[in-house]
């Protein structure tokens, strides 16, 4: 029982000294629809240091943020983005009641002053 007292000790101690670092996965989706720059926005503005991304690359070679190969759970638009082009990918809306939602891609990103992307 003393061992075990310790060991929580020794980790809780652990961490709360080492500091932690905030990531937010695929942005803030509990707000806006995941992997966008509004939910990366919000992401940033409720503390996270960094957030989390994933990549696929267009037909024609365009790099966008989107955590599927596919469309269809996002948008309701059964499509591939490795066989659409990039004008097609921008053309799905998400399903959600925001308009403004903007897809991320590859040169907006690093377009973005001081991306605090990992």
């Amino acid at each position: 029982m003393h061992r075990l007292f310790q060991l929580t000790f020794l980790v809780s101690a652990f961490l709360l000294l080492s500091g932690f670092t905030v990531i937010g996965h695929r942005g803030d989706p509990t707000v806006y629809p995941e992997e966008t720059f509004q939910s990366f926005d919000s992401a940033f503005a409720q503390g996270a240091n960094y957030v989390e991304l994933d990549v696929h690359e267009t037909s024609d070679g365009q790099i966008v943020v989107q955590h599927d190969n596919n469309l269809v759970r996002m948008t309701g638009v059964n499509r591939l983005i490795s066989s659409s082009t990039l004008a097609q990918v921008q053309q799905a809306k998400t399903k959600t009641v925001r308009p403004s939602t903007v897809w991320p891609t590859s040169s907006l990103i690093i377009n973005t002053p001081t991306p605090k992307f990992n």
